[in-house]
């Protein structure tokens, strides 16, 4: 595996058999505190994503040696913390492992199609 970002979107209380093996390869696992809990039983270094600032700098230096894993809820690119990175690291950098985003999940509950939805961020 090069060196590179891989930003993994979770959308359950658990991680797949793939995110455990793509975690595992990883020399450091960044986010926030309820989704580092899901890695307790993968080695490796751990990071909160708060300070950013910080938190750049880290990943930074840690991509020189090995491979970093982002952890975000839902889809990453979705008002998500993968336009960030693409924008410090480049995209050539980065690789994005979606999962569905909050948006889907409420309008297929509600059993509403989405196609000519206006979303916003606040």
């Amino acid at each position: 595996m090069k060196n590179s970002i891989h930003i993994i979107g979770i959308d359950a209380q658990t991680l797949t058999a793939g995110q455990q093996k793509l975690l595992s390869q990883c020399s450091l696992v960044v986010g926030g505190k309820r989704l580092l809990q899901l890695c307790d039983d993968i080695p490796g270094k751990r990071l909160s994503i708060t300070p950013l600032e910080h938190t750049l700098a880290a990943v930074a230096e840690a991509l020189k040696s090995g491979t970093v894993a982002v952890l975000a809820s839902g889809d990453p690119l979705f008002f998500g913390i993968a336009k960030r990175l693409i924008e410090e690291f480049g995209a050539d950098v980065v690789e994005v492992h979606p999962a569905l985003s909050s948006m889907q999940l409420a309008f297929a509950r509600f059993k509403l199609p989405w196609d000519d939805a206006r979303l916003i961020s606040l």
